[in-house]
Parts: structure tokens; sequence; C-alpha cells
């Protein structure tokens, strides 16, 4: 079963009767994702009240931010009509997302039991910013929704008696790792990280990252692309799912579970596998400054074509890809050379097609002989 069967048949028991378990903490993700702005705040709320306010402002017109989905509403529907879950309370709802700051925060606590709260975390969005800001974490700790996710937890600790489980889904968990990290508090008792990427190697190492680990525990889809960049050293769980490639995969609500736990799968797809020994073997082989330089160079491209969302980034992707060779071509030669060697390393690192790999050589000769002859069209909006 997926988690709405899940929420469907354990809609009976209360959290007494069948205790927390790690389908639940999905779905306590799941509420994350849901606009409550002007419905969720520092006062606590019945979910079932909540709920039936979200769903009202939408008959009335009212607009759903970028992550909610029919999905998400399906799935809140059903947990606030039975028993498990409309009573639980939910509260401090933050939404805060900042173009200039290139940051996409989202966060909401429900309250479990007399003392237990879990914290979840938002997972990034459709917006260009809050993936640039995903991208930001390959060479920069902490970005400003980690920054955020620390205040966060940091104020939910002293306003609140009793324990916590932090978790999210996508960046989400990836949040939730670092807050609970830099607290370090024994009140945190439980860290999930649902299919969300790693750290740098130098921040895994740290003793407090370590000690850590024995609270923390990852769950990924066998088709996981997102949970498996960079390092974690987390304890993971291969989960079966019902989705068809990566991107459905990723889906929580598509993971497959029985018995309130997940229904393992023997090893990540080929395809997984390939995506983690290429991405991550090509930005370990990278510098600092080719990192930075790469991601925002990529990132300028996209604003400078008009690009606001991934999906008017996949209208234009054709135009994206000439106009950042353009990019490279204007650099300086130092500059112009190390974008060169950059791609290098990723067609090395991820076995693309003769052609490509021929492209990309003659684009490091340009970059190191300051040719110009073999300049790309000059680039067309699509209609």
């Amino acid at each position: 079963m997926n988690a709405l069967d899940y929420i469907v048949n354990n809609g009976i028991y209360t959290f007494e009767q069948k205790p927390f378990n790690e389908v639940d903490n999905t779905l306590m993700c799941q509420l994350s994702y849901i606009e409550w702005q002007d419905i969720v705040g520092e006062k606590p709320l019945r979910l079932q009240e909540a709920a039936e306010k979200y769903f009202m402002r939408g008959e009335e017109g009212g607009v759903a931010k970028v992550g909610d989905s029919a999905s998400d509403r399906l799935a809140l529907s059903l947990m606030a009509n039975n028993r498990r879950y409309r009573d639980l309370l939910v509260m401090d709802y933050v939404n805060d997302d900042d173009w200039t700051d290139e940051k996409q925060f989202g966060a909401i606590t429900v309250q479990l039991g007399k003392n237990l709260y879990y914290i979840a975390f938002e997972g990034t969005d459709n917006m260009l910013f809050s993936w640039k800001e995903d991208f930001n974490m390959a060479y920069m700790t902490p970005v400003p929704s980690q920054k955020q996710a620390l205040e966060y937890v940091s104020r939910q600790l002293k306003k609140r008696k009793g324990n916590f489980l932090l978790g999210g889904h996508s960046k989400g968990g990836n949040l939730a790792v670092y807050a609970a990290v830099e607290l370090s508090s024994e009140r945190i008792v439980r860290v999930y990280n649902n299919d969300g990427p790693g750290f740098s190697e130098s921040y895994t190492a740290k003793p407090q990252y370590q000690a850590m680990l024995k609270r923390m525990i990852t769950y990924l889809p066998s088709g996981s692309v997102i949970g498996t960049l960079m390092n974690s050293g987390i304890d993971r769980v291969i989960v079966s799912s019902e989705g068809k490639g990566p991107v459905r995969q990723h889906d929580f609500l598509s993971w497959q579970s029985e018995g309130g736990h997940f229904v393992k799968a023997e090893n990540f797809s080929d395809f997984s596998r390939f995506i983690n020994d290429s991405m991550n073997g090509w930005f370990r082989d990278l510098s600092f400054e080719e990192k930075i330089v790469f991601i925002n160079t990529s990132y300028d491209a996209m604003v400078e074509l008009g690009c606001s969302t991934i999906r008017d980034l996949e209208k234009k992707k054709a135009d994206f890809l000439i106009r950042l060779v353009r990019k490279f071509m204007n650099y300086d030669r130092d500059t112009k050379g190390l974008m060169a060697q950059t791609l290098i390393s990723l067609i090395k690192n991820s076995g693309m097609s003769f052609v490509n790999a021929f492209f990309l050589f003659r684009l490091n000769h340009a970059a190191q002989t300051g040719d110009r002859d073999e300049k790309p069209e000059e680039e067309t909006e699509e209609e």
C-alpha cells in the first residue's frame, strides 16, 4: 500500500493504540507542503479545524502556493477526517521565501502527544531560486534556509517542554539534520531525512555530527537521485516505490508500506547508482572556486532567459544551453578554461556520448586558444 492507503487503513487507531512510525513521519512532512498562511499561527489548532479553513479558503478563490498539489490536498483531506490525525495540534507555521537571498524555507510544528512534537521542514518547490539554494549547498554550509531551520528549532525548544522529532522531505530532510547537529540537544530524540541530500565530507566529519548519527535515519526510494547527493553516513533504508522513474519515486506518497513500516528494496536501481557515481564524482573533483563559478553562471543564464520556475527552464532548455556556452566564452581565458574543465569533468564522470564529448573538446580548445570561430548561433525565444 502507499501512504494514502495507509491513512485510510489506519485511521481508526490513535497513537496510543498504534505508536508513531516511519510512515507517519512522512505524513507529518506532507503537512509542511500545504499553504497554512493566516491559518496556522502561534496558537495550537486542531488539524481538522485547520484543514476546514484551508479548503474553505480554496473554495473562496484563495491561491495555493507552488508546492500545493492535488495529492497533497487529498492526503490532508484524508488525515483531517480520521481518528488518527484529526485531533493533532498544528502550530507555528512559517513560509519564508526570499528571491534576493536565494532562500526558500517552510516549517510547521505538530504536537503528537502531551510531551512530544514533530517539526517538519518543507522540501524544495518549483521556483528556480529554491533550486539555486540547493545547489549552493555543494560549496556552502550553512545556506540561509539551514540558518533559519536552526533558529526555528531553537525557538521551539525554548517555548515547549518535552521531546522533539525532526524531519523533512528532500531539502527539508537536510534542514532537519543540520538543525539537530548544530543544537545537539538530548531533547531531539529522532531525526528523519526522507530522500534529502547530504553534506560535504568536512561537515559530516564534525564530532557533533558523528555524535548525532545514532539518532538519525534516512529513507530513500530505490530510484533515489536527490537523497544520494553528497555525503551523509546516516543509516539508510532503501524503500520500494510504486512510482516510475526518479521524479515520481521522490514523491514519498508513492512509497510502499506494510503494517506501518516501509517495504524495503534490495538495492538502488541502476539509474540511481549511475547518477550517484556520476554527480558525486563530479562534485568531488571540483575545486571550491569551480563550484561557485559554474553554479552562479548557470543560474545567471536561467534568469537572463526570464525563467523563474523549473517548468520555464524545461521549455527553454535549448536556449539555456546556448546562452550558457556563450557566457563561458565571454570570460577571460583562465575562467573559460576553468569552465571547460568543469564540463569535461562532468562528461568523464557521466559517460555522455562521444558527440557531446567532442563538443566539449572544441569548447576547451576555444577556451585555451581564444578561438571564437565556433560561436553558437544566436539564441531564439520559444513561441
